[in-house]
């Protein structure tokens, strides 16, 4: 058993795709052997990634789980995780390190999540983009991410709702099923 407390600072490499986990917190209880660690309070860390030309992500929480024998890490209560232009938040979420470069989702956001993110067009016009929902899914091996439980997408002045919805980094083609849509034409 390792219990620290103040200032913690942890790094790890995944032996699955060599990408690794740097994680702080106000406290950690970790079981190494079992593989599990439970971070807690200002809990902040960064998914570097083998490969140079994968973005790394950011998280955050106040409480986060680390389950190094499934390559999960479960998070919970103010939740922030951040690729490049795109910030998520949500009270829950969960981030499959083994999933990135298949078709299967990276990470799993659920209850009050918001969306932000601001890109630009190749013509320099920058959008920027809000959407709310009860869970989004980031598939970030396509630079997908899927709004369920009633989602809306605020753009310009433009509202998107609908059953599903799927935004694209760096897209300003939003795909919506079962739209019920208000759009203000110029």
């Amino acid at each position: 058993l390792v219990d620290a407390s103040v200032n913690v600072r942890t790094k790890s490499q995944l032996k699955t795709n060599g990408d690794f986990v740097y994680l702080s917190a106000r406290k950690l209880i970790a079981h190494p052997e079992a593989g599990n660690f439970k971070y807690n309070g200002n809990v902040k860390g960064q998914i570097k990634k083998k490969r140079a030309y994968e973005d790394d992500i950011f998280i955050k929480s106040q409480v986060l789980s680390f389950d190094s024998n499934n390559n999960v890490i479960f998070l919970n209560d103010m939740v922030e995780v951040k690729k490049e232009f795109v910030t998520a938040t949500a009270d829950k979420g969960e981030i499959y390190l083994d999933n990135y470069n298949k078709s299967l989702k990276y990470f799993l956001l659920n209850d009050d999540v918001l969306v932000k993110e601001s890109f630009q067009l190749p013509d320099g016009t920058t959008i920027d983009r809000k959407a709310v929902s009860e869970q989004l899914e980031g598939i970030v091996s396509e630079d997908k991410y899927i709004l369920t439980g009633y989602p809306k997408v605020f753009q310009d002045k433009d509202i998107l709702k609908g059953n599903k919805i799927v935004l694209r980094k760096n897209n300003e083609i939003i795909e919506v099923d079962n739209a019920n849509t208000s759009f203000i034409l110029k």
